[in-house]
């Protein structure tokens, strides 16, 4: 099976610092692994500092669901619920037990695959993706709802 990645990106700031973190998800030996670095601008002195390559694990059977919401003309969110704190810990576009993550447009159908590769590692096993309202999804659902 063909790995797909799906590129992301999350943006903060206050009134000193403005924080980009660009990234990839996907799905590898029955985890999903989110890949990142973030990237921090010091806004009085315009000064910018690239961190780390980061990576965080979350296993198949901790993801609740995966929902994807778009917006008209740009891109959308990947929003991924987890069962557990702890795996997400240290994820950006974090709040609460859900990880936040802007798409683009053009990757929405990238974002569709790793849903509906959840979707099948559920049938495999682990608990399957959900849709909103915490209703299960079938593969077919999964492959073709956005």
């Amino acid at each position: 099976m063909e790995r797909t990645t799906v590129p992301f990106r999350v943006g903060t700031s206050d009134m000193t610092t403005q924080t980009s973190t660009r990234g990839v998800v996907r799905i590898e030996g029955g985890q999903l692994v989110i890949e990142f670095r973030e990237t921090t601008t010091d806004m009085m002195s315009l000064k910018t500092l690239d961190g780390p390559v980061r990576e965080v694990r979350i296993p198949l059977q901790d993801v609740e669901s995966v929902e994807i919401g778009r917006r008209w003309l740009w891109g959308g969110t990947l929003c991924i619920r987890v069962r557990k704190l702890g795996p997400v810990a240290g994820a950006p576009g974090v709040t609460g037990n859900e990880l936040r993550l802007r798409i683009r447009r053009r990757d929405h159908d990238r974002s569709r695959a790793v849903r509906r590769d959840l979707a099948h590692a559920g049938r495999r096993g682990h608990p399957p993706a959900r849709g909103k309202r915490g209703r299960k999804l079938s593969g077919s659902e999964a492959a073709v709802r956005h």
